[in-house]
């Protein structure tokens, strides 16, 4: 997704730090969000994934740093696991977007 593109379209601002930036298209990454409503608080999915498939992981811009800290510590304690890379997103805090954002939003809603 370009800037450009964005300008003439509608959206819902919650999902755009979920849409994939034109510039990164060649990445040919896979993105895994997983929720579910039936999995009791105490449940967990396993997925058999071969580590050598994994480059990085990326945490959500959401997710609090604390919380990104614990995760990324307990997978590098996992065999094969601590060579990974290991990122958390600030794309919400990216000015370029949030800039846009702000104007978008005054577009939609003069009274901001």
């Amino acid at each position: 997704m370009t800037h450009e593109k964005m300008a003439g379209l509608e959206f819902v601002t919650d999902e755009l730090p979920f849409l994939k930036r034109d510039v990164f298209r060649d990445e040919k990454e896979y993105r895994l969000i997983a929720r579910s409503q039936s999995l009791e608080s105490n449940e967990v999915r396993y997925i058999d994934i071969d580590l050598s498939l994994i480059d990085t992981i990326v945490f959500s811009p959401l997710a609090p740093s604390p919380l990104v800290q614990t995760l990324i510590r307990t997978l590098k304690a996992m065999p094969g696991a601590a060579q990974l890379n290991y990122h958390h997103s600030h794309l919400m805090n990216n000015q370029r977007w949030r800039d846009m954002l702000e104007e978008k939003a005054k577009i939609a809603h003069p009274s901001l």
